[in-house]
This record gives structure tokens, C-alpha cells and sequence, in this order.
């Protein structure tokens, strides 16, 4: 349908959200079509990876009924209900080119983030890191991580034998994950209770933390009490 559009260029189509997030952000599209309901990442959590400097003008595509629709559909151009025809793509298309054209991009972006603020509250949490290393677009799963270090003001993020830097600090990156799942050990480290095999007693009553890959982690008195915690949980 859209092939036929005079108006509209097609410059990608994707398969799943981790490509959908990639081709995003390396194509700069001016609209996306966004199915909400997709394997693995969602159309929500592909919003939340772009982030808000890299959100075009967005129409969802869903097979939610009306009564779901109605808790977004102010936030996006516009929603096409699947099954959807010609005519009701050309009206979607209408409202999505008068917003471009008339340079409403910013009031389409703030609208989506105020959808996502709203999902937000209900899922607070981050399900995947979005990393850009060596010209690549990198799409860590937050349970694959197993501990995370400071690097002077970046954090380093380190899953099985590799590591990526994330361009965030300890502490903001920390606020993003699920405390129940990734403890502050140390000033410098975060680490993913998953992932700990044992704890060794270390000098003066402290603890390291031992991997299951035998990395060995040291656990600041201050932080014990919580880490001990977790572990029983």
C-alpha cells in the first residue's frame, strides 16, 4: 500500500524490534510504522531503546481492541486496527504528512514521551541496553549481564567475554535496573545476583563476590547487609 503512495518513500521494512531499532536509528526515518505486539521486544520497548532524540513521527499498528487503543492513541499520529484497508491507511497518512509538514514533529515527540512515561509506571524497569561500539548498534538483554564497573564517568558493562561501554554513569545506569536483580557491591561496581556462585570471606570480615565464571568482585562493608539479603531471597 504504501509503495503506491506518491508522497511516501520506503526506505526499510524489519522483521522484529532489535532490527526495527536498528534501522531506526541508522536511517533517521521521518515515519515509522510500529506494530505493538511483536516476539521478544515490543513496539513499546523499541520507543524506549530509540530514545527521545532519535523519535520520528510514529502510527501504530496493533490488533489491541478499542478498549486498549484508548490508552494510547492520543500519544501517536495516529493507530491502524489490524485488519485495516486502503482508506483507513490514507487517513492515517493525511494526519501523519499535515503534522510533518507543518513542523509538528516536536508535539508528535512529546507525545510519545508521555505514552512511555505512562508505561513507565507499570514497567519501570530496563529489558535491554542499547550500546553503540565500533560503528554497531548493540542491543544488550539486561539477564545476560552479569556485572557492571565504573569507567571514570561511562560504565562498563560486561557480559561473558565481552564488554561494552555504556556512555552513562554508575549511578544513572543503576536507577534503570531492577534492584531486586542488580545490587551496588561497591562504589565501583554493580553485579547481577544471578550470576554469584559464592561468596568468600575476604580481610577484616568483608566478602568477594565469585562469579560463576571466576570473576572475583569485592563487596564493601556498607553494601553486605543487602547483598546477603538478596541471596537469601
Amino acid at each position: 500500500m504504501l509503495s503506491k503512495t506518491p508522497a511516501i518513500e520506503v526506505i526499510g521494512e524489519c522483521a522484529n524490534g532489535e532490527e526495527a531499532v536498528v534501522a531506526i536509528l541508522n536511517s533517521s526515518p521521518d515515519l515509522i510504522f510500529l506494530d505493538v505486539q511483536m516476539p521478544e521486544m515490543d513496539g513499546f520497548e523499541v520507543l524506549k531503546a530509540i530514545g527521545p532524540e532519535s523519535m520520528p513521527a510514529v502510527i501504530f499498528v496493533t490488533a489491541y481492541d478499542q478498549y486498549a487503543l484508548k490508552a494510547f492513541e492520543v500519544h501517536a499520529v495516529d493507530y491502524l486496527l489490524k485488519p485495516f484497508n486502503r482508506d483507513r491507511l490514507g487517513q492515517a497518512l493525511s494526519r501523519a504528512m499535515t503534522a510533518l509538514q507543518n513542523r509538528a514533529v516536536g508535539d508528535l515527540k512529546r507525545s510519545i514521551l508521555a505514552l512511555l512515561g505512562k508505561l513507565k509506571e507499570s514497567d519501570p524497569y530496563a529489558r535491554r541496553l542499547l550500546v553503540k561500539a565500533h560503528g554497531r548498534i548493540h542491543l544488550l538483554p539486561v539477564n545476560d549481564i552479569e556485572w557492571i564497573e565504573a569507567d571514570d564517568y561511562y560504565a562498563r558493562v560486561h557480559l561473558g567475554q565481552d564488554a561494552f561501554l555504556i556512555r552513562e554513569s554508575l549511578s544513572h545506569l543503576q536507577q534503570r535496573l531492577d534492584p531486586k536483580q542488580f545490587l551496588r557491591i561497591h562504589r565501583s561496581s554493580i553485579i547481577n545476583v544471578h550470576y554469584i556462585k559464592e561468596l568468600q570471606s575476604w580481610f577484616h570480615g568483608e566478602y568477594l563476590a565469585i562469579l560463576k565464571n571466576g570473576t572475583k568482585l569485592h563487596i564493601s562493608r556498607k553494601n553486605q547487609k543487602d547483598v546477603l539479603a538478596a541471596l537469601k531471597g
